[in-house]
């Protein structure tokens, strides 16, 4: 059953109903489109969200927080092990919290098993959804690898600008 509604708009809303086809319309595509997001239709996630959608991760914030940087350390260094020395720096820098938050983290994410430790090097513990195919996560986990590395490269322009300095 459809009603009629009155609506006071300013002349800027009024033009972006126009350009979608009309004030009635233009409002009847918002409204879909506004219910498609709530009900998880049409929404097209980032790399970063189907990874992390497919991993069960530590109900704390904190310890989320955390969690999620180790991985991505762990991802982005090639899989590759370290003493808490070791990562502490990095995690620091990420997260903002300090050393001794980061161990206070580390050993509560050790105690329930996110992270798993071979005397003193550590890697994180990856504990998929209930309904991710094993064999899917790998291609998900692959395009995150790429994403990560693809993230953090730049190119240094300094360089160019300072090292012809010298020649001139």
């Amino acid at each position: 059953m459809k009603k009629q509604i009155g609506l006071k708009l300013e002349e800027e809303e009024i033009a972006i109903l126009e350009k979608l086809g009309g004030k009635s319309k233009g409002v009847h595509k918002l409204i879909s489109d506004y219910r498609d997001t709530i009900l998880g239709k049409k929404v097209k996630k980032t790399v970063e969200e189907i990874f992390y959608d497919s991993l069960i991760l530590p109900s704390d914030p904190r310890l989320r927080e955390t969690y999620k940087a180790f991985l991505e350390a762990f991802i982005r260094s090639g899989a590759r092990m370290g003493s808490l020395d070791f990562w502490e720096p990095e995690l620091t820098g990420t997260t903002g919290f300090n050393g001794k938050a980061v161990r206070g983290h580390f050993r509560k994410l050790s105690a329930s098993r996110y992270v798993k430790s071979f005397g003193f090097l550590f890697r994180p513990s990856l504990r998929l959804k209930e309904g991710v195919e094993k064999e899917k996560f790998f291609d998900i986990h692959e395009r995150f690898h790429d994403f990560l590395l693809e993230k953090g490269a730049y190119q240094d322009f300094g360089e160019f600008l300072w090292d012809n300095e010298d020649e001139k």
